[in-house]
């Protein structure tokens, strides 16, 4: 087989790398894309696909891919807190039951002492107990939790149920939804006695309170639903909030788009199904010896919560408020550090404090009194939940096919041998925990920000994105980014809708005057990292992207755009005179049917 030179080739196209999609075309060409998923089925995992040509007419310097109107990207913030257990027993003792201490509130710019070892609580750490409501049923994982599906410390899936007695001492009680795992804690510090409590485990915890139990109880026919463990909360149970009314509900054979009407008591809820056909007739009696089990029951956030994300667009007058045109601060970043890019050392540990109700500021708290620095600010709000992407998993793929002027790669045929090259590259995540100022073409960590010659990944990041999907090379890079986009209202976080933004794109001469190229974004449901992670494991969403699920019964056709829409379909945007036609008609439908995406 022979490649014409591929790598140089290669490089020299993302060397010029507006050349990749927004070269001229054909005389007579329109600027066309087609969008698809798959699989395209409610409730789960699913990829998307855009493939799109442009004419001359269609070059631009930014461009946008919004996402289909159900769909759903990972979301959510976490944020470190330390936390210890009492071990019994001979030496080095043992760990048991579900009660673990928390670690005080740091309101220092440096980390804190707890249960008998120095800097033990990380800089501005909240307790467990103090974050959005009090962090009842929030998720709570041991972040290193190992990848050949494991436990350590704390169980997947574990999540608070109360808390009492006064945090940092030996009064503090934190009682979680499972028992605890010996393996991963920490011996006592000193001299071991039964009955010590050992040295702090540092663990997150999610800014939601969805959660999956395994004990689901149901009835035939019936929209009752009684679980043991679920703890549910709201309504006439005796766990006043967060309220689980309006959730998302799955499980066993209860139908699409179930969500919580009622809840009956810490261990009941009755549930809706609007829009569903034939409601919840179809439901069967479980367990039942010898036709099903106890059903895994999953409760999901509606809408979802904020997610860890970066900000570029910051600015202080020089007081403890931060304002942000874009970052919706929303009631669920509570509690979520800031840390920001470059770091200002005077505000190490400083965590969101009061939200402004419309969303545009926060009042941070933590980090001694300082005061922000007037001016612009960058900044990253949260960290990673265990199961968001890792940094660094492949969350897609980019093919192209073009035909490179031997003018930039002398080792290109010439434009009139009309030879064409084709690659395909690879897009890899990046959470913005992690971020810092990059000087070199070294970082490993968070965002690519480094800019410098051919590098143009951190050229003119998005205002907020809460990921970003990178090309980066020793010759070149270049990056898109993930926008989770609502409103805050009232302190009210609104319903979300998704989009890649590749906010700056070179106009070129990178390829044979006159010709155009094919490109084709393909972004993954899962990742590596996700597939890894022990059954259960908790906190925001828990695949990549996904598609909500239908109410039972029914179909939905998305279709259209722009503009965005209920039912829209995926759609691409440029800031073009001409904009691309779409094709993007998709069927959703539940139950879902086995087929080849839409």
């Amino acid at each position: 087989m022979r490649c014409r030179g591929f790598f140089v080739g290669l490089t020299a196209a993302l060397m010029v790398v507006g050349s990749i999609f927004i070269l001229a075309g054909p005389a007579g060409a329109v600027s066309t894309c087609d969008e698809s998923m798959n699989p395209a089925a409610g409730g789960n995992a699913s990829g998307l696909i855009v493939a799109c040509t442009f004419s001359t007419a269609g070059v631009s310097t930014a461009l946008t891919i919004q996402d289909y109107a159900d769909a759903e990207w990972h979301f959510g913030g976490a944020r470190t807190v330390a936390v210890s257990a009492v071990r019994t027993g001979a030496a080095p003792g043992v760990v048991s039951g579900s009660v673990i201490k928390t670690c005080a509130t740091n309101n220092t710019t440096a980390a804190a002492t707890c249960y008998g070892v120095a800097a033990a609580q990380p800089a501005g750490a909240l307790q467990i107990g103090s974050g959005p409501q009090l962090d009842t049923n929030h998720s709570i994982e041991n972040p290193l939790t190992s990848a050949t599906l494991t436990h350590l410390g704390i169980a997947a899936g574990s999540f608070i149920k109360s808390v009492a007695g006064t945090a940092g001492t030996a009064t503090s009680a934190v009682t979680l939804s499972k028992p605890l795992v010996n393996a991963g804690w920490p011996n006592c510090p000193g001299t071991y006695a039964s009955g010590c409590t050992s040295a702090p485990l540092k663990v997150i915890i999610s800014n939601d309170s969805g959660r999956q139990v395994t004990d689901g109880h149901t009835t035939a026919g019936s929209a009752t639903v009684t679980s043991l463990t679920a703890h549910f909360c709201g309504g006439a149970s005796t766990c006043a909030s967060p309220t689980d009314v309006g959730k998302g509900f799955t499980g066993g054979d209860l139908p699409d788009g179930a969500t919580i009407a009622t809840v009956n008591s810490l261990t009941s809820v009755t549930l809706a199904c609007v829009g569903c056909v034939g409601g919840f007739t179809g439901v069967s009696t479980c367990p039942t010896t010898g036709v099903c089990p106890e059903i895994v029951l999953g409760l999901s956030p509606n809408p979802a919560p904020t997610s860890s994300r970066y900000v570029t667009d910051g600015t202080s007058t020089g007081t403890r408020v931060l304002s942000s045109a874009s970052a919706e601060f929303s009631p669920s970043d509570t509690g979520l550090p800031i840390v920001f890019v470059p770091p200002i050392a005077t505000l190490a540990g400083a965590r969101v404090g009061t939200v402004d109700p419309a969303g545009a500021n926060t009042t941070i708290a933590g980090d001694g009194a300082a005061v922000i620095p007037s001016g612009a600010k960058k900044f990253v709000i949260g960290q990673a939940t265990k199961t968001a992407p890792a940094t660094g998993d492949a969350i897609g793929s980019l093919s192209i096919l073009l035909q490179v002027n031997p003018s930039v790669s002398p080792t290109s045929p010439p434009c009139a041998a009309n030879k064409i090259s084709g690659f395909q590259i690879p897009l890899i995540w990046r959470n913005p925990q992690g971020t810092v100022s990059l000087l070199t073409n070294t970082g490993t960590g968070g965002y690519n920000t480094f800019v410098g010659g051919t590098h143009l990944s951190g050229t003119q990041p998005a205002p907020t994105s809460i990921a970003q999907f990178d090309f980066r090379t020793a010759s070149t890079s270049f990056s898109g980014y993930l926008r989770q986009d609502y409103t805050t209202t009232a302190s009210v976080q609104g319903a979300s809708k998704y989009r890649v933004a590749y906010t700056f794109l070179p106009v070129t001469v990178g390829l044979c005057p006159g010709t155009g190229d094919a490109a084709t974004w393909s972004f993954f449901g899962l990742t590596t990292k996700i597939a890894a992670n022990p059954s259960f494991t908790g906190g925001g969403g828990g695949g990549a992207r996904g598609i909500v699920s239908e109410p039972q019964g029914t179909s939905q056709v998305y279709s259209g755009g722009p503009p965005a829409s209920a039912t829209s379909g995926a759609y691409v945007t440029s800031t073009a005179g001409e904009q691309p036609s779409n094709s993007n008609s998709c069927t959703v439908s539940s139950p879902a049917l086995i087929q080849i995406g839409c």
